[in-house]
């Protein structure tokens, strides 16, 4: 778990970033299906899956809008264009 960890905050790919940090959801769903009690088992993996298909759809869909108006999704690239410049006023309100 903390190799996730450490590489969800190492990469510079915001699409990696977003994988690895997804991925790190796995052992938190063994550590909640061993190590809690029965009657909140299912309550708590069912908020925790909900919650987490929610955001990930709305971060993967401004990453895809952020690729498709920059066509990158490298970290230190999009520090250095001007975001305010390049992309469409709707995107900006998106992203």
């Amino acid at each position: 778990m903390e190799a996730l960890l450490i590489l969800a905050f190492i990469v510079l790919d915001l699409f990696f970033f977003c994988f690895f940090f997804e991925s790190l959801l796995i052992p938190m769903v063994f550590l909640m299906l061993f190590e809690s009690t029965q009657g909140r088992r299912l309550y708590a993996l069912t908020y925790l899956y909900l919650y987490t298909l929610f955001g990930s759809i709305f971060i993967l869909l401004a990453l895809f809008v952020l690729y498709y108006e920059t066509h990158t999704t490298n970290y230190l690239l999009l520090t250095e264009l001007n975001l305010a410049r390049g992309m469409r006023a709707e995107s900006q309100c998106f992203v």
